[in-house]
């Protein structure tokens, strides 16, 4: 067992290849990512403007992220009906 770890300190490592046309599709896995996301290697900034794209839309939405328990999720709409329907992205 590391420091880290001993100090209840863990890291999950996700790695998602896209292309950067792919990458520059914006998908609700993106959601996440301006404030969990940390960029290892990030070459010329491509993804950091992406992410930034991705918190500008969030906050223009009007989605809000929050914490159940543990766990985070988004209201994407705060105050939607069920039979509502509408566009995040």
């Amino acid at each position: 067992m590391n420091a880290a770890e001993k100090k209840g300190l863990t890291a999950i490592f996700n790695c998602h290849i896209k292309t950067p046309d792919e990458a520059q599709k914006i998908t609700v896995m993106y959601f996440d990512f301006p404030t969990d996301a940390k960029l290892l290697y990030d070459k010329n900034g491509f993804f950091a403007e992406i992410i930034k794209e991705v918190k500008k839309k969030i906050k223009a939405s009007g989605a809000v992220r929050k914490k159940w328990g543990e766990f985070y999720y988004w209201d994407l709409k705060p105050g939607a009906h069920a039979d509502e329907t509408f566009e995040i992205l």
